[in-house]
């Protein structure tokens, strides 16, 4: 198949939306199938992660763009050479753009309710939506992602032959619902990890001294104890709870807390772990690889996702650090919860509760888990989360052949 997948990041790096995509479009790859990719950063983000991967990288165009919304998209090569367009949502302006263009294809008419419409033969190609979050924002954007939910969600719905969801759990109180979508009926096609990367056997405990010194300001041979935060400090991802963290951290008298991310507002949370007077104790790393972060989970006592709203709707680092056999405390919010205890990885708090998170982290510093436990944590998490399967589910999807959760 000739397949074109769509989404506001490709950057396995920057959040669940950008893994999903990057990790379908390898998988796929890799299964043989010809994938390209539009995004906005795979034309626009130096660095971006994209070579050698087996996936071509189509020319998203556009007019103009805000954050990660665009309009006026053009696509080279056109949608019109794919057997198979799958967009990943929410992504603004764009899921309105692929809908007109599904305008050109005939299709049945099927019944709103459902997630699946059946196969049309006179359709030369169809459309696929897996739908990640819902947007909620703050000040003008919650005015517009409102507005947007009830203006054109449900247009572009209408438009597809078939719904994905990242997670039920989630979906079940979503705009996906309240747009009248069956969600038990939606594909489930969970967030994977590369288990070859995140895995306790590519985790030594400690660097290896042959690999050169730490570049990380907090030496891990040190055989320190920490708390690990990791994600994107900019103002798009307000509601990780980072500020939360540091309050619940000042809490835990003897706690240390390891940051690992970059952004516009890493300045913001250094000044804020001043103001509390923890400063000497919170470590901020910036950006790392994949093999420095596989150790900061290896070497941490939890990973923790403080996360404060719905905008949090699944956490792959918390998939991430339970394949590397490190337990997490997180937010109890749908999505989430489901994460954790699909494979009875860690603790969870109700979100926004400063008392409660500052509990399990103490709890956490205190009593960490045994060699043993995190051994069988990484094992169950495998299992489960491994993108091992991935290809062949997609496929199974796009050619209508159901695949059980």
């Amino acid at each position: 198949m000739r397949i074109a997948l769509i989404g506001c990041t490709v950057n396995p790096r920057a959040g669940g939306m950008g893994r999903a995509l990057y990790d379908h479009a390898v998988a796929l790859a890799e299964a043989e199938q010809e994938v390209a990719v539009y995004a906005l950063d795979s034309i626009a983000a130096p660095g971006a992660p994209l070579q050698n991967d087996g996936f071509a990288v189509g020319a998203l165009r556009y007019f103009f763009s805000i954050g990660k919304g665009a309009w006026g998209m053009r696509f080279n090569p056109s949608l019109d050479s794919y057997d198979v367009v799958h967009a990943h949502l929410p992504f603004f302006g764009v899921g309105e753009t692929v809908m007109l263009s599904e305008a050109k294809h005939p299709v049945l008419q099927r019944d709103p309710s459902a997630a699946q419409r059946p196969q049309d033969d006179k359709k030369t190609r169809r459309f696929f939506v897996t739908y990640h979050m819902d947007a909620i924002g703050t000040g003008l954007k919650k005015v517009y992602f409102n507005w947007w939910y009830r203006r054109r969600f449900k247009k572009i719905l209408d438009a597809c032959d078939a719904i994905a969801v990242t997670s039920r759990a989630y979906a079940r109180d979503s705009w996906l619902a309240r747009a009248g979508v069956d969600v038990e009926k939606c594909e489930e096609i969970l967030l994977r990890v590369d288990t070859d990367i995140f895995c306790p056997e590519r985790v030594p405990m400690y660097r290896d001294e042959s690999k050169g010194p730490s570049t990380s300001a907090f030496d891990l041979r040190s055989g320190q104890k920490y708390l690990l935060f990791v994600g994107a400090l900019d103002r798009a991802h307000y509601f990780k709870g980072l500020s939360l963290l540091l309050r619940a951290s000042a809490r835990v008298s003897d706690a240390r807390l390891v940051v690992v991310g970059g952004g516009e507002l890493l300045s913001q949370y250094k000044k804020e772990a001043a103001r509390l007077g923890i400063a000497e104790r919170v470590t901020f790393t910036g950006g790392v690889s994949d093999e420095e972060l596989v150790r900061w989970y290896a070497g941490a006592r939890a990973e923790i996702l403080p996360s404060t709203d719905r905008s949090e709707a699944f956490g792959i680092v918390l998939i991430e650090a339970m394949a590397c056999g490190t337990p997490v405390i997180a937010s109890d919010l749908p999505g989430v919860r489901a994460v954790v205890e699909r494979v009875n990885g860690g603790s969870l708090v109700p979100p926004g509760d400063e008392q409660a998170l500052a509990r399990a982290l103490q709890n956490a510093w205190d009593t960490p888990w045994s060699a043993d436990e995190r051994i069988a944590l990484a094992e169950r998490a495998a299992v489960v989360y491994s993108r091992a399967t991935l290809a062949e589910q997609l496929i199974r999807w796009y050619t209508n052949v159901h695949v059980p959760s």
